[in-house]
């Protein structure tokens, strides 16, 4: 793990790191997710104006910072920190896009995935034949769980995006995390359809989407790995 060690011992000096990368990366983010909801046939992420735009900037640039701060303190001064702000950063992007337009995008899931397993290779986050094994388990797991709800119902519960960004995540945090990953994300979405049912939004045939859940899940195990781990 040579190449994460600490280019300085100062937490603060990590912080400082990360949320500069994240003021860098961060217009350029929202820019992609436009452009590859566009792409994709679906509205924007972001609204050229109005108050959509300004309620969207007023919750997307406090969390990417605050995430950006903690990836910061959390690694310190270590190439590590400025990785895991990449990473939460496109999770925190890819939530906002399926939030929206109830897609990934392959322009950000596939690139996600090939970073994890190359920052792993010298074992950043996980080892790297875990983070091998976290990649096919992630893609399999969800697709066999969609064949068989398939198979039973005759609907498609989830889509091939999801597969890719569980995979994403198990190249970044190695398959043992991915049972504690998949059990938040679910919770946290049935959480949200329950609260959208008592709260009467809930809409006739609405189509729930899983990635948000799984980005943030999956952003709170890189970040706290202790807490999600059987």
């Amino acid at each position: 793990m040579g190449m994460w060690l600490p280019w300085h011992q100062a937490h603060w000096v990590g912080v400082a790191a990360s949320l500069g990368l994240a003021l860098l990366l961060g217009a350029g983010f929202l820019r992609i997710a436009n452009r590859l909801a566009e792409a994709l046939g679906a509205q924007a992420v972001l609204p050229a104006t109005g108050p959509m735009r300004r309620r969207i900037l007023a919750v997307w640039w406090p969390g990417a910072l605050v995430l950006a701060a903690v990836c910061g303190w959390r690694f310190g001064a270590t190439p590590a920190a400025l990785a895991a702000t990449v990473c939460v950063l496109t999770l925190w992007t890819l939530a906002w896009i399926d939030g929206r337009t109830g897609l990934l995008p392959d322009g950000l899931t596939l690139p996600l995935l090939w970073a994890g397993l190359l920052t792993n290779l010298d074992g950043a986050f996980a080892f790297l034949p875990d983070a091998v094994l976290g990649a096919a388990a992630g893609y399999l797991c969800l697709w066999v769980l969609y064949l068989v709800f398939l198979r039973v119902t005759g609907r498609e519960g989830m889509g091939f995006g999801d597969f890719k960004l569980t995979a994403a995540l198990g190249a970044w945090l190695g398959w043992q995390a991915l049972p504690g990953v998949l059990l938040a994300a679910s919770l946290g979405g049935l959480c949200f359809a329950l609260w959208l049912r008592a709260t009467g939004r809930a809409e006739a045939g609405r189509h729930l989407v899983f990635g948000p859940w799984l980005a943030l899940a999956g952003g709170w195990a890189l970040l706290f790995p202790s807490a999600v781990l059987f």
